[in-house]
């Protein structure tokens, strides 16, 4: 194994000009063991990616929730891919998470320009 561990995730379509995005991360070799010992025993389980935060502008607070799984490291994998593999699918359920959010903020304020039913009927109606 090269003395570091190295991940290179390359993120199309980024920012306004849509220009790839490579982001290198290294791993010490004394770590390297323990970062695929995680990946390994989380890859195949069930994950929730949860995040909140307030703000005093009750509009603008953040709620969500993804559900996901990894699935375990291939046999024809490399360690290097499932590690790059593992971390590409963090960070498209980050991702996601976001856009779940701006979804169901769409959904409420298009639920909320809907008169609520409104039933009238007085008490004189029988007798």
């Amino acid at each position: 194994m090269k003395k570091l561990l190295q991940i290179i995730l390359i993120l199309a379509l980024c920012s306004v000009a849509y220009a790839a995005v490579s982001i290198t991360i290294s791993v010490p070799d004394a770590y390297v063991p323990q970062i695929l010992a995680a990946m390994n025993e989380l890859a195949g389980t069930h994950m929730t990616l949860e995040a909140r935060g307030s703000n005093p502008d009750p509009s603008l607070e953040f709620d969500g929730r993804w559900d996901f799984i990894i699935a375990p490291k291939g046999d024809s994998e490399t360690n290097g891919e499932f590690a790059k593999r593992f971390t590409t699918e963090l960070l498209r359920a980050s991702v996601r998470l976001v856009k779940l959010h701006e979804e169901n903020q769409r959904y409420r304020d298009e639920i909320s320009k809907i008169v609520p039913p409104n039933v009238q009927v007085p008490d004189e109606v029988i007798k």
